[in-house]
């Protein structure tokens, strides 16, 4: 194509057949005198230049092109310096003599100029922002040549008779390689300017390439390589000049005459396009005053009015109770001012109905420049403003009801890709302050890639990569989202098409709800199910295993006082004592595991505790672990039971050390805080109050959402195979729970976690336990009859020999049913000591209502190892009952507890 073109170009004769005629015409002067042939091309090349400047100076406002310009204003100068090189040219002797130096001095700056115009046109011509200023520019560039030149700095160019100085010859070598830059910048960056101009410009350097390359060979400034040099000068500067005149004649002239036609078929088309008016609008025209003199046939129709009527009147005969004074009166301010005033007017007709018109009253003047009418063109649009009534009371009821539910309703283009709207219910659920609008998504992706965890990305991809191909039957897993204040919040969402009259999906509208306290319910009802079936499950290991600890323990308290006494034996026997009561705390703990109460509580101070434990958790830790405390001085008292809390902090202790094993640092803390409101809001799980808080944090290696999920969940565990049981943070959740506290877990991965457990401050103190180890205590002794009912024929035979050594008269019951038999037979009772979880249709509780029932006087002790419903009786609204389950016998117990407990229930005043 570009081959085409460049043909074309070339071949076309008209642009060849005056500089062919004229270099003939200039050759035959230079045989006769090349003088007067030299004189005459630098002329016709200055005309030119100056003929150009002319041209594209005075028709810029109009071709706006800025390279032509650009060129121009350079050439201007250039064509200037070309004369100053014709008057000091060899031989002229108009004011300076020369021996042709001077003028090749002032021919070859001129040629680097040129040069460095036509390379530099294409890539600075774009900057220009004054025409006056660039060749202004231009004049500088060149005063400063001609100073260099005359000032006698400048290197010599041509000695006489020996012809042009090596910086003459390879400057023109420079000049050439300039020039083929320049086609380069010309083609690549030349797109202010037609294609054929371009190509003529290109010609025009090729031409100038080859004057170049001529002068570079002559000796003689009269000789046949100076002429020829001349003669491509001479075509150089006419194809430039073909290229300006295109511009900026050639392309006025077509525009003029495309302008008449174009006028010429406006003014045909008039009379239609009037036709037309009148046919579609409603057409009234007044007079300067405002009297009508002109109406169309459609007002007339619409108004109600005949032409008769209308004419004469002023429009206010139409006019409305529906827009104040003041509309009319600024209507009347804009048009008298001489401007159009063009909005929507409401009539009323002849009749009395309103109708809606969408008006444009326009001013005409005068020859002298006043306003001597009014046109107003009207389009009626009563149905229109009558729909759109109609939407817009709908769209009100539908805001109403989408700005007052707490799910976020939006509605999105067919391609999932932009955001139509969103419900302010979603500033609330994700978190954004309610005047903030900047941060609400527009399309799917910005929400994709702003709110959802970038973990749960695919969930909505493939959702929306279905629902683009039409399936809208597969429902959206719930995913997570991240607030602003980087809370996590799950997310339930629904899609579904709406869709016009041919079946096409015009939008889609949804719903995304809030289900993270659905979630969180949901969740703590399948634990509240795993720790009551694990519940079940301890309780019956641990009814059977506290029997057989309680018949180990009695047996060898009973050996202790049969055997012979020496320290050995003795010493053994308290050995296997204090197996047995390790044994009895790990079911205490297994029980405590699905209790949601505290029983035994001391009133503690915190840092005591975590003070006593330093020692112990730096010992559980490697060596590589730096352990450091920050306790808060003044802290509230809590109320829980000690052992639980070093427990808990030991078990939080040792997950640290298996998340650092290359180590790090575990910092534990303690501090006062009042949880508010706002805290509660985003931990639903809390309480208001005020709490101890005990942080525990460690720089390991996190744990991902999903663990954290997870990890208070029984049996979970992060450890390989046989290296965890899942149970140490479930019970430490089970011991915050019971004390009525909240724990919360933060972690990030790579970067640590931090465990916090708020315990409820005490608001009143606690009886502490006492110091005294119950082997300390004296056994008191007795002489009353003691009822002893237990399924376990060990533990009642291991009893009874305690219970003989002490003095008292001990009868054994295996069951309920059969104790009762014996309470009917014998009289002589005083106390019923029972185990609680029997078989049958009895259990303890039941067999001490009835004992409570029909022996009033007989004292009651219960005792076990499980119960499952002792908070049941603690608060059932019956004293007695809960009285029993207060002073409650834990197995496996010892002698010394077994005889202080008979005792204080026989002196004590109630059964």
């Amino acid at each position: 194509m570009i081959k085409k073109k460049w043909f074309d170009t070339v071949m076309d004769w008209r642009i060849w057949v005056f500089p062919l005629l004229l270099s003939v015409l200039l050759v035959i002067v230079a045989k006769v005198d090349f003088l007067t042939f030299h004189t005459l091309v630098e002329l016709f090349t200055i005309i030119i230049s100056f003929i150009m400047f002319a041209f594209v100076w005075y028709s810029h406002d109009f071709s706006k092109n800025l390279i032509l310009l650009f060129l121009a204003c350079g050439y201007f100068w250039i064509g200037s310096l070309d004369l100053l090189h014709v008057i000091v040219y060899k031989g002229m002797n108009l004011f300076y003599s020369d021996n042709g130096n001077a003028s090749t001095q002032i021919w070859i700056t001129t040629r680097y100029a040129e040069s460095l115009l036509l390379l530099t046109a294409p890539l600075l011509s774009y900057r220009v922002r004054s025409k006056n200023i660039l060749v202004l520019a231009f004049g500088v560039i060149a005063f400063s040549i001609v100073i260099l030149i005359f000032s006698g700095y400048f290197p010599v160019t041509y000695i006489e008779n020996t012809g042009l100085t090596p910086f003459k010859i390879y400057s023109e070598y420079i000049i050439i390689l300039i020039l083929l830059l320049s086609l380069i910048t010309l083609f690549r960056f030349g797109e202010g300017i037609l294609e054929v101009e371009k190509e003529l410009i290109a010609l025009s350097i090729v031409m100038t390439i080859c004057a170049e390359i001529a002068f570079t060979s002559y000796v003689s400034l009269y000789g046949s390589a100076n002429m020829a040099g001349h003669i491509f000068k001479l075509f150089s500067f006419w194809f430039i000049f073909q290229a300006i005149i295109i511009s900026n004649l050639r392309k006025p002239h077509i525009a003029l005459v495309e302008s008449e036609a174009y006028l010429r078929n406006a003014l045909k088309d008039l009379k239609n396009q009037r036709y037309l008016l009148d046919q579609h609008a409603l057409v009234l025209t007044t007079d300067q005053f405002g009297n009508i003199i002109y109406v169309n046939d459609k007002f007339c129709k619409t108004s109600g009015y005949t032409r008769e009527e209308i004419m004469g009147q002023n429009p206010r005969l139409f006019k409305s109770s529906f827009h104040p004074d003041t509309f009319y009166k600024e209507m009347w301010n804009v048009i008298s001012g001489g401007n159009i005033w063009h909005g929507e007017i409401c009539n009323q007709a002849k009749n009395g109905a309103h109708h809606w018109l969408d008006s444009t009253i326009a001013p005409i003047y005068d020859d002298h420049g006043n306003i001597n009418q009014y046109i107003t063109i009207r389009t009626d649009i009563t149905e229109r403003k009558i729909a759109e009534e109609a939407t817009r009371k709908s769209e009100t009821r539908f805001r109403e009801i989408a700005e007052t539910i707490n799910e976020v309703f939006f509605i999105i283009a067919p391609d999932f890709k932009e955001m139509i709207y969103l419900s302010p219910a979603f500033k609330k659920i994700f978190g954004l302050p309610t005047k903030n609008s900047s941060e609400i998504p527009k399309t799917v992706e910005e929400y994709l890639k702003k709110w959802v965890h970038p973990d749960d990305w695919h969930i909505l991809e493939s959702a929306v990569e279905l629902r683009v191909k039409g399936d809208f039957s597969t429902k959206i897993p719930d995913y997570r989202i991240i607030q602003k204040d980087s809370g996590i919040r799950w997310i339930s969402t629904e899609t579904h098409p709406v869709r016009n009259k041919q079946g096409e999906i015009i939008h889609i509208i949804g719903n995304h709800q809030d289900v993270t306290e659905r979630r969180r319910l949901g969740r703590e009802l399948r634990q509240s199910q795993k720790m009551e079936a694990v519940g079940q499950l301890t309780g019956g290991i641990a009814h059977d295993f506290n029997n057989i600890l309680g018949i180990i323990r009695g047996n060898l308290e009973i050996l202790k006082i049969i055997m012979p006494k020496d320290a050995e034996s003795l010493e053994r026997a308290d050995k296997a004592i204090a197996g047995v009561e390790r044994g009895a705390k790990i079911i205490k703990k297994l029980l405590n595991f699905s209790r949601h109460k505290v029983y035994a509580t001391e009133l503690i101070l915190i840092n005591h505790s975590i003070d006593n434990l330093k020692e112990l958790i730096a010992r559980s830790l490697t060596a590589a672990i730096i352990v450091k405390t920050t306790l808060a001085k003044k802290l509230w008292r809590v109320s829980i039971e000690p052992d639980e809390l070093e427990n808990a902090i030991l078990n939080l202790a040792l997950n640290a050390r298996n998340a650092m094993p290359n180590g790090g640092t575990l910092l534990i803390g303690t501090e006062n805080k009042i949880l508010d409101k706002t805290y509660v809001s985003q931990n639903p799980s809390s309480k208001e109050g005020e709490y101890v808080m005990v942080s525990v944090s460690d720089t390991g290696c996190g744990m991902s959402l999903e663990t954290q999920d997870k990890i208070l969940e029984p049996f979970y565990t992060t450890k390989e195979n046989e290296e965890g049981t899942g149970l140490g943070l479930s019970m430490v959740h089970g011991f915050i729970r019971r004390s009525g506290g909240h724990i919360n877990i933060y972690s990030e991965l790579g970067k640590g976690t931090t465990i916090r457990l708020y315990i409820p401050k005490s608001l009143t103190d606690v009886k502490q336990t006492s110091d005294i180890e119950p082997d300390q205590m004296t056994m008191v002794q007795g002489h009353e009859t003691i009822l002893i009912v237990d399924d376990e024929p060990a533990l009642c035979e291991v009893a009874k020999t305690q219970l003989d050594i002490l003095g008292y008269t001990i009868i054994i019951a295996n069951n309920a049913r059969e104790a009762l038999s014996i309470l009917q037979k014998n009289q002589n009772i005083d106390l019923l000591f029972s185990d609680i979880v029997m078989p049958g249709h009895m259990d303890g509780y039941e067999l001490a209502r009835e004992v409570l029932k029909k022996y009033p006087d007989v004292k009651i002790l219960l005792t076990s190892g499980f119960t499952q419903n002792r908070e049941i009786h603690l608060n059932n609204g019956n004293r007695k009952l809960s009285r029993l389950a207060q002073n409650l016998l834990s197995k496996p117990y010892s002698q010394v507890e077994l005889a202080n407990a008979i005792r204080n229930i026989l002196d004590s005043e109630y059964s």
